[in-house]
């Protein structure tokens, strides 16, 4: 998508990791990198979502999620990938508890497309 100078808003907490980000991006022209405080939010709704590996990293994974899922638009794709390997480096255990709710938030909540290593789904219209 990037490569084809698609326009995309890259979203971190951390200014260390999006600065990481933003340098392994510099060549692609539709990537706007925003820290959260930044201006993400009012530039939504979005096409698409792209959440993998971050969710057991995070204390509210599920209330994470919820925001995130709000600025996808009705019939938008999402690539969800929630880890449960513990422990590991920066993985909470707390979050990782929440897989379970996560998991079925997915069933009832979207249309999956397909379950591999990556889950891709829609939200439904």
């Amino acid at each position: 998508w990037l490569a084809r100078q698609g326009q995309a808003v890259l979203v971190e907490q951390s200014a260390t990791c999006l600065a990481y980000v933003t340098s392994k991006l510099a060549h692609c022209q539709g990537a706007m990198p925003c820290a959260v405080e930044g201006g993400w939010r009012e530039m939504a709704p979005y096409d698409a979502l792209i959440c993998t590996d971050m969710l057991e990293h995070v204390p509210e994974p599920m209330a994470l999620m919820h925001d995130l899922w709000s600025f996808l638009k009705p019939g938008g794709h999402a690539l969800l990938r929630f880890d449960t390997i513990f422990p590991h480096p920066g993985h909470l255990q707390a979050s990782i508890l929440e897989f379970p709710i996560w998991k079925e938030w997915l069933k009832t909540e979207t249309e999956i497309i397909e379950v591999e290593r990556y889950c891709w789904c829609r939200k439904p219209l």
